[in-house]
């Protein structure tokens, strides 16, 4: 991964971090001092294993779902945690599937 130590703001969502990849990346983000945002889609007990293991770096770590499919997908922030993680850069390491609209069909 590229050097991110100066890397501003200090916070990244990192989506389909329930697993493989966006699991590494999340906890490598932390391992290299930001908080991290992790999403899931189908595996929720994946998603906050990730985010203990983020906590284990000692930064914050939120949790929430994020379906990709149905755009505009938007994570189940609460008030709170928005204004905690706004600002924070996103980072997409796995593809969602994309459906083809009724219209181009």
């Amino acid at each position: 991964m590229a050097d991110i130590q100066g890397f501003d703001p200090r916070t990244a969502i990192v989506t389909g971090s329930d697993s493989g990849i966006g699991r590494a990346v999340a906890v490598r983000l932390a391992e290299a001092g930001l908080d991290v945002g992790v999403t899931w889609h189908t595996d929720e007990a994946g998603a906050r294993a990730t985010a203990e293991e983020v906590r284990a770096h000692g930064r914050r770590a939120a949790v929430a779902r994020l379906d990709l499919t149905e755009l505009p997908g938007r994570p189940t922030w609460s008030t709170g945690s928005r204004r905690s993680w706004a600002g924070s850069t996103s980072w997409s390491t796995t593809p969602a599937p994309v459906r083809p609209s009724p219209s181009s069909t």
